[in-house]
């Protein structure tokens, strides 16, 4: 498993994720966003973002965590995955981190989309975040809006 050399470190609740920072393409404040009909219930909806419309998910429901309230401090990490444009909401950025090498293991043995979702952990001081396989997080919101379960990933 090759790991990207940066990536953006972000939080839901206590936890601390990361995505390849090459797959980033904004951080914004969270705005309105337009409901789809049927859609999963962790897709917020659409929004017009210079004038390409993309889906907003919400990592916390998509993952099975509590929802929370959205305030002036949510954001949305647009990033770019299974060759589109997704929102992700979470609730903080934490910085762009430059990995040392020896600094990731592979998953543990996890059940359902969490083998997929997990592509490594990731030891950082005295913390362990968990680098996303952002096509497996996002990709069927994208690709067909098939419903599935939210992976279980603690």
């Amino acid at each position: 498993m090759t790991l990207p050399l940066q990536v953006l470190t972000f939080s839901l609740g206590d936890d601390l994720f990361a995505v390849d920072v090459l797959k980033v393409q904004e951080i914004r404040g969270f705005s309105d966003v337009t409901p789809v009909p049927k859609a999963p219930a962790y897709v917020r909806g659409i929004m017009n973002l210079r004038g390409t419309v993309i889906p907003v998910m919400d990592l916390r429901l998509r993952f099975g965590l509590a929802a929370r309230t959205y305030d002036k401090l949510t954001l949305v990490v647009v990033v770019r995955a299974a060759s589109k444009l997704v929102g992700v909401v979470v609730d903080a950025v934490s910085a762009v981190l430059a990995l040392p090498p020896d600094c990731s293991s592979s998953p543990p043995e996890m059940t359902g989309d969490a083998r997929e979702t997990v592509e490594a952990v990731v030891r950082l001081r005295d913390r362990l975040v968990l680098l996303l396989n952002l096509e497996a997080v996002v990709g069927a919101a994208v690709t067909d809006g098939a419903q599935s379960p939210p992976p279980s990933i603690v």
